[in-house]
């Protein structure tokens, strides 16, 4: 049997996007080798013989091996968790309403920076979601959706995203009448193309268990400790 002849530029790291998988390989010009698939870019694949590991151009192989190595890449990214620093600040605030003493004035305008730590993963189409929540002053076990935002988010190999949002204003009174709705915490979801989560940051933790049902709901709107909709809240805005 003809052995694979192609250029090979050996790493000494191991970057793994799924289990290995072993496949005959045949070059352009006929010759094969048998290798595992450790990763694969746009460019190159990263195969291991042995103990070594070889990064192979994609057009030294064949047709046929570009089409597996292109599907084997579609598939490996669906499932790809990366690597990511997210930095999520909301610029909140909250002081006393000057023409009004027993109310105050929250705030906030969030502002969203994402970077891609990774050297072969690019997110195309991703959506982004932030809610952010308030708590009602007269009953804190009833919540609401002050605003909702959905963004698209592409992240090439090694770059950042940055997003801000609108701000918002708002009077409420947690002391003596205590009405209205304040600033209490966010849910921020990062999906691929194909919607799968690939980070997620919530606070309070306590909402982790309903992601699903608080995304469901509009903005301003409310609802329960229990997730559940309890119609419009009445946010005074300022």
């Amino acid at each position: 049997m003809n052995h694979l002849s192609i250029p090979l530029i050996i790493i000494g790291l191991t970057f793994c996007i799924t289990p290995v998988q072993s496949r005959t390989f045949t070059a352009a010009d006929g010759r094969t080798m048998e290798a595992d698939v450790v990763s694969v870019t746009a460019d190159t694949a990263i195969i291991k013989r042995g103990n070594r590991q070889f990064t192979i151009p994609l057009t030294s192989l064949s047709q046929a091996d570009q089409e597996y190595l292109a599907e084997w890449r579609k598939e490996a990214l669906k499932n790809k968790i990366p690597k990511l620093e997210v930095e999520i600040n909301s610029n909140k605030s909250n002081r006393q309403n000057p023409k009004a003493y027993e109310e105050r004035i929250g705030s906030f305008e969030f502002e969203i920076t994402i970077e891609n730590d990774e050297i072969h993963y690019s997110l195309e189409k991703g959506k982004a979601h932030l809610l952010v929540l308030g708590r009602n002053c007269e009953n804190p076990d009833t919540y609401c959706v002050m605003q909702k935002n959905e963004y698209e988010v592409n992240l090439e190999t090694g770059g950042n995203h940055e997003w801000r949002g609108d701000k918002m204003a708002f009077t409420f009174d947690d002391r003596d009448y205590s009405y209205g709705y304040d600033y209490y915490g966010f849910i921020f979801l990062l999906k691929n193309a194909d919607g799968k989560i690939i980070f997620q940051r919530v606070t309070p933790s306590k909402f982790e268990w309903g992601i699903e049902p608080i995304l469901a709901l509009n903005a301003k709107e409310a609802f329960d400790k229990t997730f559940k909709s309890k119609g419009s809240a009445y946010i005074r805005l300022y």
